[in-house]
């Protein structure tokens, strides 16, 4: 992995993935559009609470891997996003 320190400045394409099938076909563009601007990679992965998901996990980080660029990935599974909605609900914010 190249060095990091020049990535500290906020340089960094963040990507939302709530459908991993419809993603799929733009992925590789964002991925290369991180690549060519030195970016570094964001994603958020929205996944149902099902063991295939794993495997989508798994061709997601492997396509991020690929690219050599810094990257995060954060998985939210559905379960998880019921109770950060409920919970941001009862502290007054309205959720979509």
């Amino acid at each position: 992995m190249k060095d990091l320190e020049k990535y500290r400045d906020g340089k960094y394409i963040t990507i939302e993935i709530w459908d991993f099938w419809k993603a799929s076909g733009e992925l590789p563009m964002l991925l290369q559009t991180a690549q060519l601007l030195d970016m570094r990679i964001q994603v958020v992965y929205h996944a149902e609470n099902a063991q295939s998901e794993f495997a989508k996990i798994a061709a997601l980080e492997n396509a991020l891997r690929q690219t050599e660029r810094p990257f995060e990935m954060t998985v939210l599974f559905k379960n998880q996003e019921e109770n950060i909605n409920r919970r941001l609900l009862r502290d007054g914010y309205t959720c979509y």
